[in-house]
């Protein structure tokens, strides 16, 4: 599910939903003790399937990447993760979260 590619970078692959949402979320809330002092990069483009439960995760994580004063950058995000942002009117906590290429 999370997978460490470098120091302070990770992949999400597969499908997060009911059944994997709270290892994931677990996995994540542990990255900002993992890699203190650093900003943490999320790539999702390797989900199969992900539901309102990855944005909640990513929420969380960004939370806790703000109070020690880093960035969450997440890469990869699909459209149907997009259009659930769109509609809980959370679109600009995600934009403000996604990488530039």
């Amino acid at each position: 599910m999370l997978e460490a590619v470098s120091a302070n970078h990770y992949r999400i692959q597969g499908d997060i939903g009911m059944q994997s949402s709270s290892l994931l979320l677990r996995e994540l809330l542990a990255l900002p003790n993992a890699n203190k002092g650093c900003d943490v990069y999320v790539d999702v483009s390797a989900l199969t399937f992900a539901d309102s439960l990855l944005l909640a995760a990513l929420l969380n994580l960004q939370r806790q990447q703000q109070k020690q004063q880093q960035r969450l950058w997440v890469s990869g995000l699909q459209e149907g993760i997009l259009g659930l942002a769109r509609v809980y009117g959370i679109e600009t906590l995600l934009e403000d979260m996604m990488e530039v290429a």
